[in-house]
């Protein structure tokens, strides 16, 4: 079996190379980075094999993400002789997310025209939509239009130039991204507005083609969150092992009590809730469920055991 790499270099540029990047944050990051490239070459890429994706530090604050294509003989081998097509099927799927520079249009390209946020989406003709941002539009192509409108792709590359470089390196974060062997042709370079941009699009609503609601009556047990005042979002326990996730609580009385201190949740506590569950079918037929704590009818506070107490206010 033949291998084909791309070296893609993810930089922080304002990290001190003698402090460096704490592992357990920076891991994540790179687990969400081969998460978004895999996903992206599901739903848009040309490429039949796998992925492959290694780490190594290059330069002080960067490192390389090896993406090694594996692709069955057969296929390397017929296509061998026409100048590495999957490569260049890999550095197209790149160059969709905006992770390489191109001259195209581009997923990061459309997040930082938009700020992270559009109004509509119409047709524009065959593959193509254009989005409404204020007095602004785009129109794009369709592979584009898919990447926007995918949930994981969403919730990925928000932790990839958002959540996680932010939690790294703190609000003043600066990244650059290229492929290793032409940096100057493919470099990107993320301030910390465009940074911020992605915090807005993981949050923009995604178009949906279905979407179906249903409120009912549940106990349920913390298992995650501050639980101090904002509405969410936490996750729960329900029927004592399954977790429901995303949860956002709208009971504002309770809301209060949380933010007063004269309830603080602890994992061996109670709630009986009214929940609405909503769930969501985007266009790219995959399937968001959100629930929301309604009304808090009863709340039971567990018994707190000190040498095991958890205390999920604090965290």
């Amino acid at each position: 079996m033949q291998e084909q790499k791309i070296k893609l270099v993810y930089k922080f540029e304002n990290v001190d190379a003698d402090f460096g990047i704490d592992i357990f944050k920076a891991g994540p990051l790179f687990v969400s980075l081969g998460e978004l490239i895999k996903e992206a070459n599901q739903v848009v890429g040309k490429h039949p094999g796998d992925i492959g994706i290694n780490i190594k530090p290059a330069t002080p604050g960067s490192y390389i993400q090896e993406l090694i294509i594996y692709a069955p003989s057969w296929y390397s081998q017929l296509t061998h002789l026409i100048n590495n097509p999957q490569v260049r099927d890999l550095k197209e799927i790149l160059e969709w997310i905006g992770i390489i520079g191109t001259g195209g249009p581009s997923l990061v390209k459309f997040i930082k025209w938009c700020h992270g946020k559009w109004d509509k989406v119409e047709d524009a003709g065959p593959n193509e939509y254009k989005y409404f941002a204020g007095d602004q539009t785009m129109v794009i192509p369709g592979e584009v239009h898919t990447l926007i409108q995918n949930n994981t792709i969403q919730n990925n590359i928000k932790n990839v130039f958002y959540a996680y470089p932010r939690d790294i390196a703190g609000e003043e974060v600066r990244l650059t991204t290229y492929d290793a062997d032409i940096p100057g042709d493919t470099k990107v370079e993320f301030t910390k507005e465009d940074i911020d941009d992605f915090g807005v699009y993981g949050k923009q609503e995604l178009l949906e083609v279905d979407a179906n609601e249903t409120v009912s009556t549940f106990f349920l047990k913390p298992k995650h969150g501050s639980y101090r005042g904002d509405k969410g979002p936490y996750s729960f326990f329900i029927n004592g092992k399954d977790i429901l996730a995303p949860v956002y609580i709208e009971d504002e009385t309770f809301l209060n009590q949380l933010m007063s201190g004269d309830v603080r949740l602890h994992e061996q506590d109670l709630l009986k809730v009214q929940l609405r569950t909503i769930q969501k079918l985007d266009v790219n037929n995959e399937l968001r469920t959100t629930y929301y704590i309604v009304e808090v009818l009863e709340y039971k506070q567990g018994i707190r055991q000190q040498q095991a107490k958890m205390d999920l206010g604090e965290g």
